[in-house]
């Protein structure tokens, strides 16, 4: 690691503990732990038991793009994705990880790449889609600044997705990418986001997995929304259903920018500031997100323990 991306660690890191440092001075303290510690360990053991029938599910999404592996190593890898996107800054590294670590000692190292981001395309238009139909079915009156730039940010991702299909706008759209990295003297983010692309116009063109991809990234986020119902309704916060949809779409999009480590403070202001639209104390959206962030954190201890073993195991052999 170069002293540079130390540096930028660091620094994420300090943001990240500056702005948990600020929501928990301007809220009170012993509220929110209490409200964690009156969470049942049996509704929190159920969480910890969807999250990882999560993974499994986006593992079989996985599996799809990728025929011909073990589902069973894929989801070895799928949690050591979670516990790279937790110590790196950014959770799409935490893809390029588990797509590096795959891809060691096989010939079909280019497959291999395109499935791993393929798969995290699909599964943003999938989350996108879960944003629409719960901005459409809600119930609750939004700001309408709000409105405007989810429409617009949702529409502008769709047209660049379809016009990337066409190679005329590939070749321009990869050009101005590439232009763009050269003057962050290769950026990491923006070389993720140059395979990004090249992944979704390889395989943007078979509809049937394309559609089904899509379909089983919906079905994942269902289930990080109910997990979060689970939760959420522990600690007296009732939101609907469709109103989760939209909150869930922008967090987890909010949540993909390498602002701090693991998402640290980002989450926490995030849906301090939507629940709060539904008069829920900000005590309470704080004590939702440390618990759903325990939820990644012990993914990432699983992903860690299986990556640990497979260090071992490449050194013995």
């Amino acid at each position: 690691m170069s002293k540079s991306q130390k540096i930028k660690i660091i620094l994420k890191l300090l943001f990240a503990g500056c702005l948990i440092y600020w929501f928990l001075h301007k809220n009170d303290l012993s509220k929110i732990s209490n409200a964690i510690a009156s969470l049942p360990v049996y509704i929190y053991l159920f969480a910890v038991v969807l999250i990882f029938l999560a993974v499994l599910l986006n593992s079989g999404k996985w599996l799809i793009i990728l025929p011909g592996y073990n589902i069973i190593k894929l989801f070895e890898l799928n949690l050591i994705g979670q516990y790279y996107g937790l110590i790196l800054p950014g959770q799409l590294l935490g893809d390029g990880a588990k797509a590096y670590i795959l891809s060691k000692d096989k010939i079909d190292t280019g497959k291999i790449w395109v499935s791993v981001f393929f798969d995290k395309v699909t599964g943003i238009i999938g989350l996108l889609l879960v944003g629409i139909f719960g901005l459409i079915l809600t119930n609750k009156s939004l700001p309408a600044w709000f409105i405007l730039n989810f429409i617009i940010s949702i529409c502008i991702c769709f047209i660049v997705l379809l016009l990337m299909r066409i190679g005329f706008f590939y070749n321009l759209l990869k050009r101005l990418i590439n232009n763009v990295n050269l003057r962050f003297n290769n950026n990491k983010v923006i070389e993720f986001l140059s395979k990004l692309i090249d992944a979704w116009f390889l395989l943007s063109k078979k509809n049937k997995i394309l559609l089904f991809s899509i379909f089983l990234g919906i079905i994942y986020q269902i289930l990080g929304i109910l997990i979060n119902m689970l939760l959420a309704r522990e600690f007296g916060i009732n939101v609907s259903f469709f109103d989760w949809c939209w909150i869930q779409a922008v967090v987890s999009v909010l949540l993909l920018l390498p602002l701090t480590i693991g998402g640290i403070g980002i989450r926490e202001g995030s849906l301090i500031g939507f629940l709060g639209w539904f008069g829920v104390a900000s005590e309470k959206a704080l004590a939702l997100s440390f618990s759903i962030f325990g939820l990644q954190i012990l993914l990432a201890i699983a992903g860690g323990i299986l990556d640990y073993k497979l260090v071992v195991r490449r050194r013995k052999s």
